[in-house]
């Protein structure tokens, strides 16, 4: 290393020491900033040489207060706050030097991609970066912020508080933060914010210990009551959302999936891990929708590998593989840990870690070998030491039979999970799931005493009054056996006979519990019991669906949620087939992500044609056994889609004629639906009552004969039915907004043409009138309003004057444009909006570019079709043709009579440069008419001077209309000029409203004369 980079270094691990209130260590250091580890070291100890650093263990800390660094701190924030993306030690020295510079939440985001992109598999580099984080964020003071940074400083916090639930122990950190924040929102009336903030932090006291404290579950009673009063949709999703989590935590798994079931398909928090998805699938397979489950985790993790997130992608297979153990798929469930186990490594969350060793704990028991479950909760307590992690709390019912596997066969306890203590601890926990795993050991461990049965079968009661209240049948099936066993102890055979038929029942449905040796088989089941609930379409499928349904697509949603769960299938679709082509309505278990993947790729062609069928066919690949059923309804043709990936067979053995009355059940309820919930269709939001709407232009401004023009018209034709981004260049006046409004009629999209000049706006208000506001947001936000990104959906958002927008609004502009989607302010809920996006301007953007006044990606994702409008001066006879349109429009507008243009006002108009373009003429021709009287018309132009001229840049680009009087020639030599160029620019048509006799105002007969006369020699279109 040469003694600049060594300096360099110096620089970067003394802004280092400034925020790591935990201190360094060398190798996460090195892994964070890309750095060799020796340069670490050989760094610090230069740092400290200078009585700058310390050392204790391997432990580095700044030897004095930063305040004492700043100006050496901020001297080296210069030389990284310019250092791109490209380099991955560059960002992270450039979120600190933006730290050190002042600029915190820009630094706070910078380094917070940071620690998403080590959390994998640098878990203590990525920890290291989010102490740092959390120190800046702790010494910054909110006193003299904007009502912007105000707002952006929470969202930031919030942001914070999700990614630090990744890592247990910092989860607590985060809370002082979270106060922080709820100290500013109360002093600014923020009262949206104040909720969230509320929920949020009850949220992440929980999620550190999964133990609903009192003042966990006090804040979260605040946070529901002020987010109820605000009644929006938003806010009630967000409330049901974090519900749905509190009833986890507490092991109401029904009220859980009620809960989260919706909000998985309205709502996720932005930049939230998919625990909603996790804690949803957790709970469907705790009730018995374990199909559902499985279909959940498939979904999530296989999304997550799409968008390149390594962590949730991780954390929902771990679970997928215990949802598979918890069905018996071993085999499959193996696969996918042989596959976490390569990719885990020592370095990777402890989370991650312990889970995967648990889940191996739970693998190896139900294989028969608990000297291997026993070693792997071994390590599994040990990771839990060494990182310092509190004791786990758990839902699973089979760890407490798991440890009392290990008692029975002689087995030592493991430290950290004791047998006596743990089944102490899951008695006298809050959730009910663990209570009644707790009882049924309890029963176990007195019939393996052979006490008397009447004990056993009272805790056995007790445990299955409870897994009842749960709602899990599976393992109230396994007490039914543990109790039938007792019962025949006791010599109750009945009550025995009557236990077995209801535990048969189950483990028919779902092949679960397995079936003991000890007992028999009941030649005929009595019990009702039934994994499918109900035959679709039954009442009991609407019965969880008691929330008001928002429109045709809550419909969609509700009804095909239903028809999987009654088919048992993990995965579904239903698609709309149009000429060919199918559109996604809704899905189950399927995200848009996957719809967009090339491993969907390959079914399409098959889903299209299907759309054209009437035969249900099925296909079977790596991804599973799939089913498709064309639906016709009432002439409109949909198709159903389902797959299994893990429960193959029952797919394979649902008959045609049972899919196909699952179908016909699915649209007699579709039209039940829309005929009992009229207001059940897709509407933009306020009724459309809040568009901005450019005002109907009048058509005739796209008269033309020159060819430049005509072929632009061409273009614009061309590119209409694509969604490419367009970018209009051109002149004020020239008709840019028309030019968009016509590429808007011919693209065929229903929505509305929004139309937005931004020039004006501050940066508060470009956020408002873009993104939209939520109610209580900011003083003065007495009611939501819906955003121009929002309004535009699935139509077209013209923005005009581009070029002017500020360079801190085109960042967030550039972020919707990437991901289509963004957040109203003071909102909760990702906004998807479909509109194709046309802008404008008169500025030479590359040159803005290279001044640094427009962002270089912006410039190029706005400018995929760019369009260059010529001015008016450069079109040759256009003002002629558009003068005369304009004069009749005016005249009968005005009710004028017997007015025309003199001869002189044509050589007017063609010879005047019109630096206003159309829009001038427009103008100057509707003054002309309002203001006639009995005497000819007035056109009031003044030619500007060659020194304007000049400034304008328009000498050597002087129009054809210029050049006619450029050397003042005689009256003849100007009427032949005149002439030869009305006839150019009209293509040498004579007839109609746009030919050469009525723009010259003579007879055809004297126009053929003068042709004749000045011996113009292409005559083949002057006849």
């Amino acid at each position: 290393m040469d003694a600049m980079e060594q300096k360099l270094t110096n620089q970067v691990l003394l802004l280092a020491l400034a925020y790591a209130k935990n201190g360094l260590q060398v190798y996460p250091t090195a892994k964070l900033f890309d750095l060799p580890p020796d340069d670490v070291e050989e760094g610090l100890k230069s740092i400290r040489a200078r009585g700058n650093a310390l050392c204790a263990g391997d432990i580095w800390r700044l030897a004095v207060p930063p305040a004492q660094l700043e100006e050496e701190l901020r001297a080296g924030a210069a030389n990284f706050v310019g250092l791109g993306a490209a380099h991955p030690a560059g960002e992270t020295a450039r979120g600190l030097s933006l730290f050190a510079k002042g600029n915190l939440l820009d630094g706070t985001q910078v380094l917070l991609e940071q620690v998403r992109r080590h959390s994998f598999g640098a878990a203590t580099s990525a920890a290291l970066c989010l102490d740092m984080i959390l120190e800046a964020m702790e010494r910054s003071a909110l006193d003299g912020m904007s009502e912007e940074s105000r707002r952006q400083y929470i969202l930031t916090v919030i942001d914070i508080a999700n990614v630090a639930s990744c890592f247990v122990v910092k989860a607590q950190e985060a809370c002082p933060l979270l106060d922080k924040a709820i100290h500013s929102a109360k002093r600014h009336g923020d009262r949206r914010s104040v909720a969230i903030l509320h929920i949020i932090k009850a949220h992440m006291i929980t999620f550190a210990t999964f133990d609903l404290s009192p003042e966990a579950d006090r804040l979260f009673q605040t946070g529901f009551e002020m987010g109820k009063s605000f009644g929006d949709e938003d806010m009630l999703e967000y409330v049901a959302t974090f519900l749905g989590f509190r009833h986890f935590v507490q092991g109401h798994f029904p009220e859980t999936v009620r809960y989260l079931g919706d909000a998985c398909h309205g709502f996720t928090p932005p930049h939230a891990i998919y625990w909603w998805e996790l804690f949803n699938a957790m709970s469907s397979s705790f009730v018995g929708l374990d199909r559902q489950a499985v279909g959940i985790l498939e979904s999530g993790w296989r999304t997550a590998e799409l968008r390149s997130d390594r962590l949730s992608a991780a954390i929902m297979r771990l679970h997928l593989a215990l949802l598979l153990l918890m069905a018996g798929k071993l085999k499959e469930a193996l696969g996918h840990l042989d596959a976490l186990s390569e990719s885990i490594g020592n370095d990777s969350l402890p989370f991650l870690n312990m889970r995967l060793s648990w889940i191996l704990v739970y693998y190896h028991f139900l294989s028969g070998n608990l000297p291997a479950a026993r070693a792997m909760l071994e390590r599994c307590a040990e990771v839990i030491e060494d990182r310092g992690m509190g004791h786990p709390t758990y839902h699973f019912p089979w760890m407490i039979t798991v440890l009392h596997a290990f008692k029975m066969a002689g087995l030592p306890d493991v430290p950290t999970f004791g047998f006596e203590s743990e089944l102490e601890m899951a008695l006298g926990a809050a959730s009910l799931q663990l209570q009644a795993s707790a009882w049924r050991v309890k029963g176990l461990l007195q019939l393996d005493r052979q006490e008397l049965p009447d004990l056993s079968r009272a805790a056995f009661k007790r445990s299955l009054k409870l897994y009842l209240t749960v709602g899990n049948p599976v393992e109230a099936a396994r007490v039914k056996l543990d109790l039938a066993r007792a019962s025949m102890l006791a010599g109750r055979r009945a009550a025995a006979e009557r236990l077995r038929d209801g535990a048969f029942a189950v483990h028919q449905a779902y092949g679960q519990p397995e079936w003991p040796d000890d007992l028999p088989r009941p030649r005929s089941v009595r019990s009702s019991f039934s994994a499918t609930r109900a035959p679709f379409g039954s009442r009991e499928h609407g019965e969880s669906d008691k929330s008001p349904i928002k429109n045709l697509t809550d419909v969609y949603q509700r009804l095909l949620t239903n028809l999987c769960r009654s088919l048992r299938v993990e995965q579904g679709a239903l698609f709309s087939a149009v000429n060919g082509e199918i559109t996604p309505l809704t899905s189950f278990n399927l995200s848009a992500t996957q719809f967009e993947s090339t491993i969907f790729s390959r079914y399409r062609s098959w889903l299209r044609k299907e759309g054209v069928s009437t035969q249900i066919t099925r296909r079977s690949g790596p991804e599973g056994h799939a089913v498709c059923i064309p639906v016709n309804r009432g002439g409109d043709r949909f198709v159903l889609y389902f797959c299994n990936t893990y429960f193959t067979r029952e797919i394979d053995a649902a008959s045609n004629a049972a899919l196909r009355a699952a179908a016909e059940a699915f649209c007699e309820n579709l039209q039940l639906a829309e005929r009992l919930n009229p207001k059940a269709e897709n509407t933009l939001p306020n009724g459309g009552g809040d568009l901005v709407i450019m005002p109907q232009v009048d058509p005739g401004s796209l008269l033309t004969q020159n060819r430049t023009m005509m072929q632009l018209l061409q273009k614009l034709e061309q590119i209409s039915t694509t969604d490419a981004p367009v970018l209009i260049f051109g002149e004020t006046g020239v008709g840019k907004e028309l030019l968009a409004q016509k590429l808007h009629k011919s693209s065929g999209r229903k929505g509305p043409f929004v139309c937005v000049h931004p020039a004006s706006m501050t940066e508060t208000l470009f956020e408002s009138a873009f993104f939209g506001h939520e109610k209580g947001s900011f003083t003065g936000a007495t009611s939501q309003k819906i955003g121009f990104f929002e309004l535009a959906n699935h139509g077209t958002l013209f923005i005009d004057e581009v070029g002017e927008m500020p360079l801190s609004m085109q960042i967030k502009f550039l972020r919707v444009l990437q991901e289509r989607s963004f957040i109203r302010v003071g909102g909760l809920r990702e906004i998807h909006s479909d509109f194709r996006l046309v802008t404008a301007t008169n500025r030479d953007l590359d040159k803005e570019v290279t001044a640094g006044a427009f962002r270089q990606d912006l410039y190029y994702r706005l400018s995929v079709v760019p369009i260059h409008v010529p001015p008016l001066r450069m079109r040759g006879g256009d003002a002629l043709h558009l003068a005369q349109h304009f004069l009749s429009a005016f005249v009968r507008k005005y009710q004028r009579r017997n007015v025309s243009f003199s001869k002189a006002d044509l050589l007017k108009i063609a010879s005047y440069p019109w630096p206003g373009n159309v829009r001038e003429l427009e103008n100057v021709i509707e003054r002309a008419v309002i203001l006639v009287g009995e005497g000819p018309l007035e056109l009031s132009l003044n030619a500007p001077t060659t020194s304007e001229l000049e400034a304008r840049g328009l000498e050597e680009e002087a129009a054809p209309a210029m050049q006619l009087i450029a050397d003042w020639p005689p009256i003849a030599e100007l009427e032949r000029r005149y002439i030869k160029l009305v006839l150019e620019q009209t293509g040498g048509r004579i007839y109609g409203e746009n030919g050469a006799e009525a723009i010259l105002g003579i007879g055809r007969s004297t126009l053929y004369a003068k042709i004749r006369q000045y011996g113009f020699k292409s005559r083949k279109h002057y006849d």
